[in-house]
């Protein structure tokens, strides 16, 4: 399956701008990339949560080097 970092919305903001309602919350990973480009319908689930957290340094990386967008790494403790 040919998937790109480029198709995923990741979420690059304060949490605290999160409706206060029921919302799926997915992550983005390393491994969970490529568990998506090797899973359709993983990378689905993750495409249609209503916000995709970039999970790890590695995502916020690749996204600046890639593509120029300057993500928030969210820690959650």
């Amino acid at each position: 399956m040919s998937l790109t970092l480029s198709q995923f919305i990741l979420f690059n903001s304060s949490l605290n701008s999160l409706e206060d309602t029921k919302l799926l919350i997915t992550t983005l990973n390393a491994h969970s990339y490529n568990m998506a480009r090797q899973n359709k319908h993983f990378a689905l689930a993750l495409q249609h949560s209503n916000v995709l957290l970039p999970d790890g340094i590695s995502i916020v990386w690749a996204k600046r080097f890639l593509d120029g967008t300057q993500l928030k790494k969210i820690a959650v403790f």
